[in-house]
């Protein structure tokens, strides 16, 4: 199944579809890092793996319609820091779009099951 999801998520990249939520946690790491959504757009697509993946399951979020949600974990080294980033996309299966509403860097207690 994550699999199947994978090669969706590279399609909706090639097609420029994937949405970043433009949350504080989101835009501050990504600042931090020096990365844009280009980068994180270029790392989703050659550096995310099934053996990164956590969880999956129905997500009701006001913000968004019913969806899929799918939860990573993955380390990532930028200039000699090794960061353990959180990854969260939706995927609304009904309208089919999907939306990156996590990348950030990973706080106790996230993405356990």
């Amino acid at each position: 199944m994550v699999e199947f999801f994978l090669e969706l998520l590279k399609q909706f990249i090639n097609n420029n579809q994937l949405q970043l939520v433009k949350r504080v946690k989101n835009t501050e790491f990504l600042t931090k890092i020096g990365w844009t959504e280009q980068d994180v757009h270029n790392f989703l697509l050659n550096e995310l793996t099934k053996d990164d993946f956590i969880y999956d399951g129905v997500e009701k979020n006001s913000n968004f319609p019913e969806g899929t949600v799918y939860i990573f974990k993955k380390q990532i080294c930028v200039e000699d820091e090794v960061y353990q980033i959180y990854i969260k996309i939706k995927y609304v299966e009904q309208e089919d779009y999907m939306v990156l509403l996590s990348f950030h860097e990973s706080e106790e207690g996230e993405g356990n099951v």
